[in-house]
C-alpha cells in the first residue's frame, strides 16, 4: 500500500474506506478526477467535524484572596477552532487574559493534536464562588467551586504562625529543557540563630539552578512584620509529563520550633514540539548568533585566522546549545581549537552562551566562502518555531609571493683582433672567411635560444591550462553544498509554514523547495511540482491545501501530513542521488 495510504493520522473507518475507494480510482478525465476529489474532501471534512473532542479543565488553586488570580486550563484532545464561550464567568470573575496553543506529538508514526487555552480569572468577591461549566461547541467543561478569602481575613492558623514560606512560579507548563522561574520566600518573626537552616528545592526531574543570592528585607503581612529570606531559582525539565519538586523546608534551632514545609511544587512539562529539525532542539525566548568576520575581507595565503562564532540563547542552559561551525572547505584548512560554555546567572533567569574558537589557514589564492549558520530553535514566548542566522562571510586571499620570471640574455660583442698597420695594409687571404664563419655562428646561436625560449613558453602556457581545469573540476563539490545547503533552507521554511498551520505561506514554500530539490525540472506552480514528484499522497495534500486557501474554510488547515509526505519525497530524492554518485 502506498500512496493514500500513509495518511497514517485518519483513524476512523469510514474515512479509511473513503481513501481505499480513491486509491482504486483509475482516472480518465483529469477535470472529473479532480471534481471526484473535492467532493470526497468535503466528505471528509464532514466527517471529521462530526468526532466530538473530549474537553477537560483544571484551576491552579481552589483557595484565593480577594486581589489575587487564579489560572484556568481548558484542553481539548484535538485541534478546535471553536472557543470556550467565556460570557458566562462576567458574573463573578474579571477575565484579564487568555491564550489558545496548539499542540502536536509524533511517535512511532502517529500524531496526536490537542488544544489549549489557558484564561487568567481574578474573582470579583469574597465567598465561595461557582465557576460554572463553560461549552466548548457541544462539549462543556466540569465547573469548580472557589473559595475567595475577604482582606480583611487571614488564613487560618497565619496569626499563630512565626514562620511560613511562600512559593510563586512565573508559569504552570513548560517545554521540556526550558526554563521556569521559581521564588521562595521565608517570612519569620523573631531573631535569626545560626543554626537556621532553609533547604533548596530538589528534583531528580529537573536541572535547579540558583539564578542569584538571597534578598532580606522586612514586609508587612496582615499588620505583622515579617522577615524575609528570598530566593530565585530556574528549573529546567529533563523529561515530559507532570513534573513534582520536593517541598522546601526550614528548620529553626530554636527550642520548641517545628519544621516548616512549603506547598508541593508541580509543572505540567511538555515534549518536543514538532520541528523537522534533526538532532537539537533549542526552546528559548531569545537566541543570538555572532561572529567577529563581519568587518573581515581580506586574508593571506598560508597565513592563520582566528574566527570566533558564539551562540547566545535566553533561559536554556549551556550545555543545550548545538555545534555551530561547519569545518569543512575546500580552499582552507578549518580547526576547531576551544569550545567555551558560559552562563550568566539574573534573577530573569540564565543566559547561555557557546563560543567556538576556530583557526582559518588560507589554501590559495582567491575568494573563499565560509558558508552560513543556521541554527533552529523554538520560541517559547510566540511558541513557534524560528531560525538564528549568521550570513556567509567571504575571503579575498592574497598570495604571500610574486613570481617573476624574466629572461636575460647578454649579447657580447666580438672583439676583433688588433692588426698591426703592417698586416692591416695587406689583409689576409682568410679574414673574410673567418668573419663569415663568426658570423654564420652568432645568427644560428640566435635562433637555437629564440626556439628554445618558445618552446619552454609552450610549455608553461599548456601547463597554466591543466592547472586551470583541474581547478574548476575541484570547484564542483563546493557548488553541490551550495545546492544542498540552499535546498535544506527551503526545506526548513516549508516546515515552518507547516509547524504554524499558514497554508498561503505554505504553498509558497513548497514550491520554492520543490525548485531547489529538483534543479533541473521546470516547476512553476503546484501543477508542474505534482507532475514532476509523481506522488498520489503529495496530489491529494495540494488539493486539500488549496481548497482551504480557495474556499475559506472553517477548519483549520494541519500542515503535518504535508510536511511528512514532503519528507518522505526528499528522503527518496536525496538517497537516489547518493546511489547515482556512489555508481
Amino acid at each position: 500500500m502506498s500512496g493514500l495510504a500513509d495518511l497514517q493520522p485518519i483513524k476512523h473507518r469510514t474515512q479509511k474506506g473513503v481513501l481505499n475507494c480513491l486509491q482504486s480510482v483509475r482516472p480518465v478525465d483529469k477535470g472529473l478526477t479532480i471534481k471526484i476529489m473535492r467532493h470526497l474532501l468535503l466528505l471528509l471534512c464532514c466527517l471529521s467535524l462530526s468526532a466530538q473532542a473530549t474537553i477537560t479543565a483544571q484551576l491552579d488553586r481552589l483557595t484565593v484572596t480577594e486581589g489575587e488570580s487564579l489560572l484556568m486550563t481548558i484542553e481539548a484532545d484535538q485541534r478546535s477552532r471553536q472557543r470556550p464561550d467565556l460570557r458566562l464567568l462576567q458574573q463573578d470573575f474579571r477575565i484579564l487574559g487568555s491564550k489558545q496553543m496548539s499542540i502536536s506529538s509524533h511517535s512511532k508514526g502517529e500524531s496526536r493534536f490537542s488544544t489549549r487555552w489557558r484564561i487568567m480569572l481574578r474573582p470579583l468577591r469574597a465567598g465561595s464562588l461557582q465557576l460554572p461549566a463553560l461549552p466548548v461547541g457541544n462539549e462543556y467543561t466540569p465547573s469548580f467551586m472557589v473559595t475567595v478569602l475577604a482582606n480583611n481575613l487571614t488564613v487560618p492558623g497565619l496569626q499563630k504562625q512565626s514562620q511560613f514560606i511562600e512559593t510563586e512560579l512565573d508559569t504552570n507548563e513548560l517545554y521540556i529543557n526550558s526554563q521556569a522561574l521559581l521564588k521562595v520566600r521565608l517570612l519569620y518573626q523573631g531573631p535569626e540563630s545560626a543554626s537556621d537552616k532553609l533547604s533548596d528545592p530538589l528534583s531528580e526531574e529537573a536541572l535547579i539552578r540558583t539564578l542569584s543570592d538571597e534578598k532580606r528585607y522586612d514586609t508587612q503581612v496582615k499588620g505583622q512584620t515579617y522577615h524575609v529570606i528570598e530566593r530565585h531559582y530556574g528549573i529546567f525539565p529533563k523529561y515530559s509529563g507532570n513534573l513534582v519538586i520536593e517541598p522546601v523546608r526550614f528548620s529553626s534551632g530554636a527550642p520548641g520550633t517545628e519544621t516548616v514545609t512549603s506547598e508541593a511544587i508541580e509543572l505540567a512539562v511538555l515534549p518536543q514540539a514538532f520541528q523537522k529539525r534533526p538532532g537539537y532542539w533549542v526552546p528559548s525566548s531569545r537566541v543570538e548568533l555572532s561572529d567577529n568576520l563581519e568587518s573581515v575581507t581580506a586574508a593571506r595565503e598560508g597565513e592563520a585566522i582566528k574566527r570566533h562564532v558564539t551562540l547566545t540563547a535566553w533561559g536554556i542552559p549551556a550545555a543545550e546549545l548545538p555545534a555551530l561551525s561547519q569545518l569543512k572547505n575546500e580552499l582552507a584548512e578549518i580547526r576547531l581549537d576551544n569550545v567555551r560554555l558560559d552562563e550568566k546567572v539574573t534573577p530573569e533567569g540564565i543566559i547561555s552562551t557557546r563560543t567556538e574558537e576556530l583557526t582559518l589557514i588560507p589554501l590559495e589564492r582567491g575568494e573563499i566562502t565560509l558558508a552560513a549558520i543556521e541554527i533552529p530553535w523554538w520560541n517559547v514566548t510566540q511558541d513557534k518555531g524560528s531560525t538564528a542566522t549568521l550570513g556567509p562571510r567571504r575571503l579575498q586571499v592574497e598570495s604571500t609571493s610574486t613570481v617573476a620570471s624574466t629572461a636575460e640574455v647578454t649579447v657580447k660583442p666580438i672583439l676583433q683582433p688588433q692588426l698591426s698597420t703592417e698586416t692591416a695594409a695587406e689583409p689576409l687571404p682568410d679574414s673574410n672567411l673567418l668573419i663569415w664563419l663568426l658570423t654564420a655562428i652568432a645568427v644560428a646561436a640566435t635562433l637555437g635560444w629564440w626556439y628554445s625560449f618558445a618552446r619552454l613558453r609552450s610549455q608553461k602556457d599548456d601547463q597554466y591550462e591543466v592547472i586551470e581545469e583541474e581547478i574548476d573540476i575541484a570547484d564542483l563539490p563546493q557548488v553541490y553544498d551550495e545546492q544542498h545547503r540552499a535546498e535544506q533552507r527551503a526545506f526548513q521554511l516549508l516546515c515552518e509554514a507547516c509547524d504554524n498551520n499558514e497554508p498561503e505561506i505554505a504553498k509558497l514554500r513548497l514550491i520554492e523547495w520543490a525548485q531547489k530539490l529538483w534543479p533541473d525540472a521546470s516547476i512553476f506552480n503546484c501543477e508542474t511540482l505534482c507532475t514532476t514528484a509523481a506522488n498520489q499522497t503529495l496530489d491529494f495534500l495540494i488539493l486539500d491545501l488549496e481548497h482551504h486557501i480557495y474556499h475559506n474554510e472553517t477548519e483549520q488547515w494541519r500542515g503535518d501530513l504535508l510536511i511528512d509526505a514532503a519528507s518522505r519525497l526528499r528522503d527518496r530524492q536525496l538517497r537516489s542521488e547518493e546511489m547515482a554518485e556512489e555508481a
